[in-house]
């Protein structure tokens, strides 16, 4: 009982909030290599609670792939998945901080070493939380984290990154450069990332596009490792 009352208020909440004070954010993105990587779609949408305080919902749509070594030769995974999250996010002058729960579905495809194939449906939670501090006009700290239950992957980059022209936000194109660290992994293989970022920040535009190149080093669960280098790029816009 206590659940459906909850779940009522919560949809009372949301038919209050007038649809004009809805905003939109829209964050895309692709990491990885030929062997392993992740995209993913994401619009956000946004609702002010207060002058500091937000409420939001966040559907994503994404692909996960890699591979790793196996008994009788090399597994490929690759795994499509959709989720919801609703969360809260607190919006200060030099601080933003997001944090939310959400529910996930994934589609899991095995190509086992061995020759054989395993298809299945994962469901589980998803828990996601993100701050970006603003220590200088322009230097940004941020962190990153994710955990998904349905396929037990976790994500993890905290960053730092500097505007490096139009440093006066006068013109329509700035160039920031930043160093980010990033660790993930399931009990399939754990991957610790080091590398650099160079980012297109267009402030009229309310969108920025980055660009990721680094080192990746990889341990499986047979105890062996690899190392290779990683790309990535991102879009960010808000309507």
């Amino acid at each position: 009982m206590k659940t459906a009352e909850r779940a009522g208020l919560l949809i009372a909440c949301l038919v209050l909030i007038s649809p004009r004070a809805w905003s939109q954010e829209l964050v895309t993105g692709w990491e990885g290599g030929p062997s392993n990587g992740y995209a993913f779609v994401s619009p956000i949408f946004t609702a002010p609670i207060s002058k500091e305080n937000l409420f939001l919902v966040r559907p994503t749509v994404s692909y996960l792939y890699y591979n790793f070594p196996d008994v009788g030769g090399t597994t490929d995974v690759s795994s499509p998945g959709t989720a919801v999250q609703i969360g809260y996010r607190l919006q200060l002058p030099r601080l933003t901080f997001t944090i939310g729960p959400g529910v996930e579905v994934r589609w899991e495809r095995r190509n086992l070493g061995s020759g054989s194939t395993i298809n299945t449906t994962q469901i589980g939670a998803t828990a996601e939380a993100d701050a970006f501090f603003q220590a200088t006009s322009l230097t940004n700290l941020n962190i990153i984290s994710n955990f998904e239950t349905a396929n037990h992957y976790f994500w993890t980059r905290a960053g730092i990154k500097r505007l490096i022209t139009n440093t006066n936000y006068s013109k329509p194109v700035g160039l920031s450069i930043g160093i980010d660290l990033t660790g993930q992994g399931n009990h399939d293989l754990h991957q610790l990332e080091a590398g650099g970022l160079l980012e297109l920040g267009f402030p009229r535009a309310n969108s920025s596009m980055q660009f990721r190149v680094g080192y990746d080093h990889q341990w499986f669960a047979n105890n062996s490792a690899n190392a290779k280098p990683y790309f990535g790029v991102g879009f960010y816009h808000r309507f």
